[in-house]
């Protein structure tokens, strides 16, 4: 299945907020960091991508709330983020450092429709010993990834797609999808998901 067009997505938005959010701001988000944690906990101390210049260094990562209202510092690692609105709605998952506030994007006009506001808070995460990318380029595997998710877009999808599993709607719900879901590696990371620990362990992880 591929990206549905701008016009779906913001459909698909719609009718998300039709249903109200009865939790608080801090509640929502304490769940979203809770999921992210989970999910991630699981690669931590695995073996990492094995070119240079990592060398089968293992896989750790930072979660860090932010004001975006601040200036925020960079940290070592690849980076992940998810963006909320006011009331709790996850907004998007992405990776990269185009996060923020911006105007004129499919975000934008997904929470002009629904009338929503951006928050200032949000999660960054900062993943280790993937294969590092510069700019847009080395986001996906090679012939040194042992398993997709050593990389940057094998673990956006990830994260964004264990989160739609939890039960977390995500506004923009194809913002982390950098692979097909028919496609041989959108289905891998599906089962992945579906699987967890068990896959992790014994599958893609030698």
């Amino acid at each position: 299945m591929k990206k549905k067009t701008a016009k779906d997505r913001i459909k698909e938005a719609e009718a998300m907020c039709k249903e109200k959010i009865t939790k608080s701001f801090d509640e929502c988000f304490n769940e979203v960091k809770d999921h992210v944690d989970k999910c991630l906990s699981k690669l931590e101390g695995k073996s990492g991508y094995s070119g240079w210049p990592v060398y089968n260094e293992p896989i750790s990562y930072t979660i860090e709330v932010i004001d975006l209202n601040e200036t925020i510092n960079r940290k070592e690692g690849e980076c992940f983020f998810i963006q909320f609105t006011k009331d709790g709605y996850v907004v998007v998952v992405g990776a990269g450092y185009d996060y923020g506030r911006p105007k004129g994007n499919l975000n934008a006009s997904i929470l002009k429709r629904v009338n929503k506001e951006w928050s200032n808070k949000a999660i960054l995460i900062y993943e280790k010993n993937l294969r590092p990318t510069k700019k847009r380029c080395g986001a996906g595997p090679n012939q040194y990834t042992d398993n997709i998710l050593q990389c940057r877009n094998g673990v956006e999808m990830y994260i964004g797609e264990y989160l739609l599993k939890a039960g977390i709607q995500i506004l923009n719900k194809y913002s982390h999808v950098n692979y097909t879901y028919s496609s041989k590696t959108g289905q891998e990371i599906l089962k992945i998901v579906a699987l967890g620990n068990s896959i992790i362990e014994n599958n893609i992880f030698k």
